[in-house]
């Protein structure tokens, strides 16, 4: 942003010092349109709920999460949605695959990023949010996430399926 672009980007640990909360700071300090995060690790959720506590539940911006580490209900509440692999237990990931999966996550980061920039609102919480996800998806099929235990289906977490359904 420092030369007029759209991205922002942000390394953790790096930029942020070691401390996740330093988002905070980073977004009040700059003119956000949308977050994306990769990857966010363990309490991203904390300092995101604390700015959305600060706009009354209605942060004016979007923000996306893809492949968190962080606690996945956390991440349902602070974010706008949730996108996430469809793990296979037992499966192994060779270095082909992994390949693969790294051009595909970076064809999503982008995907995510350009879709935030280009949206002109907020996206509300309906049946309308998996047409989102799955633009933001491209190719690939995503599903909402259902929890195995209980059934319930998630409102804004959806998951990108292995197979072409």
């Amino acid at each position: 942003t420092e030369n007029g672009g759209l991205v922002l980007p942000i390394v953790f640990p790096d930029d942020l010092h070691g401390r996740i909360s330093s988002l905070r700071d980073i977004i009040e300090k700059n003119n956000v349109h949308g977050i994306v995060l990769l990857g966010g690790p363990e309490n991203t959720h904390s300092p995101l709920a604390r700015i959305k506590e600060e706009w009354d539940g209605n942060p004016p911006f979007n923000v996306f999460s893809i492949f968190p580490q962080d606690d996945v209900l956390g991440q349902e509440f602070t974010c706008s949605f949730v996108i996430d692999h469809e793990y296979a237990a037992g499966i192994q990931f060779g270095d082909a695959e992994n390949k693969n999966e790294d051009d595909d996550t970076l064809a999503l980061l982008i995907s995510a990023v350009e879709y935030a920039a280009e949206l002109p609102f907020v996206l509300p919480q309906d049946s309308d949010l998996y047409y989102h996800v799955q633009a933001v998806a491209g190719k690939r099929k995503v599903a909402r996430y259902v929890d195995s235990e209980t059934g319930i289906q998630s409102r804004n977490h959806f998951i990108i399926l292995n197979s072409a359904e």
